[in-house]
């Protein structure tokens, strides 16, 4: 289980979110009425993707004790023609040809691409 919970601050579209112990800060860039102090929300959800890749990629490599390495993972969602595509480019180095499959069959399995490559539903109620 994961929890969030956001609320607003003084500044126009700036939002506190507490996870666990942490607090994050969000807005929206000036161009959108935001103070572009913080990431937006979107971004956000782009850093998710590309961190729980590294971090499942580190994880899988060390357990097979591979010279291979994560550099960098980058992730990208634009919309075009309204359907939103998330493009995640992933840069390794020390790795063989015959690794690539798996390596990117485990960045595939990321909790994270999981979750956002899959309908989940959204239960939402208004107090």
């Amino acid at each position: 289980m994961a929890e969030a919970t956001a609320t607003p601050n003084n500044t126009n579209f700036q939002v506190s979110a507490k996870i666990r112990q942490h607090e994050v800060l969000l807005d929206e860039p000036e161009e959108k009425g935001g103070g572009d102090t913080a990431p937006t929300p979107t971004e956000l959800v782009c850093a998710s993707l590309a961190a729980c890749t590294t971090i499942t990629l580190q994880m899988y490599i060390q357990h097979k004790g591979w010279e291979a390495s994560v550099k960098s993972v980058n992730v990208v969602y634009e919309t075009i023609d309204g359907i939103g595509t998330f493009r995640r480019q992933v840069v390794l180095q020390g790795h063989t040809p015959e690794q690539l499959p798996r390596l990117t069959s485990v960045a595939n399995s990321c909790p994270i691409h999981k979750l956002l490559s899959k309908a989940n539903p959204i239960d939402t109620r208004i107090r």
